[in-house]
């Protein structure tokens, strides 16, 4: 199966290893690296991650910086793909996950998290990882930021959406030539692609379109909704496109 670089192998301490090595989890297999973070990437970089031939897949949460890693490895061409989520039911999710982890949100409802008119640093998400500014805030993006972060997923990313797991996983398959020995490697592929999302906030089930909730959230993620929008017809387009089996992304 495929050899994930994200955060995952760092964990329990192997942030701090010598050397590097792939340590196996319930999740899949996972070099012990950090590349959610600037110090992880330093480290990757000085550990030569690349040339080391452990790893398939980079994921990151900082695209943008994570493209060190090519610049110091300049013999390895990367590229780049997206796993997107509706910007309204990710934002749900989050808050749902903020309510098991801290007491402030344990006591909100959504209705008043969704209604609040304070600025979430998740809210644009997208838009503000594409655009490498984790700390704007929502008053402080530009339609320059959005058409800016529309460009990069058109001319650089083959694009997944996580609400079409199936016709994703396939596009990425045979776009990046990833192959199985067994079917438990092609399962344990697909629990590499899909973990991160796995078990966060799907319990509490859809919030209708036509609800004051999804009209407040997709309010306050006005600029992700219409990445998204974008990103979707994008998704269509691609699927033609990519049934050419000579097309790569620039």
């Amino acid at each position: 199966g495929l050899v994930l670089a994200s955060d995952i192998g760092a964990r329990n301490g192997h942030g701090s290893d010598p050397t590097l090595e792939v340590i196996e989890t319930p999740a899949g297999s996972y070099v012990n690296v950090d590349t959610n973070t600037q110090a992880g990437l330093e480290r990757s970089i000085e550990l030569k991650l690349l040339e080391s031939g452990l790893v398939d897949v980079v994921s990151s949460n900082i695209p943008i910086s994570a493209l060190k890693l090519f610049e110091f490895s300049p013999q390895y061409r990367g590229k780049m793909f997206v796993l997107l989520r509706d910007p309204v039911e990710r934002a749900a999710s989050q808050f749902f996950e903020l309510q098991k982890h801290d007491k402030h949100y344990a006591r909100m409802s959504i209705e008043s998290y969704a209604s609040s008119r304070k600025d979430q640093v998740d809210f644009n998400y997208m838009i503000k990882t594409l655009v490498d500014k984790p700390g704007l805030t929502t008053g402080s993006i530009t339609e320059n930021d959005l058409n800016t972060a529309k460009e990069i997923l058109r001319r650089k990313a083959v694009v997944g959406l996580l609400s079409d797991k199936g016709d994703t996983v396939l596009r990425f398959e045979r776009y990046f030539g990833w192959t199985y020995d067994t079917a438990e490697d092609k399962t344990c592929s697909e629990k590499l692609l899909h973990w991160e999302w796995k078990n966060k906030g799907e319990d509490n089930g859809p919030i209708p379109e036509d609800s004051k909730i999804y009209q407040d959230l997709a309010a306050k993620n006005a600029f992700d909704v219409e990445l998204y929008a974008y990103a979707v017809n994008l998704f269509k387009d691609q699927g033609a496109v990519l049934r050419d089996e000579d097309v790569v992304v620039n």
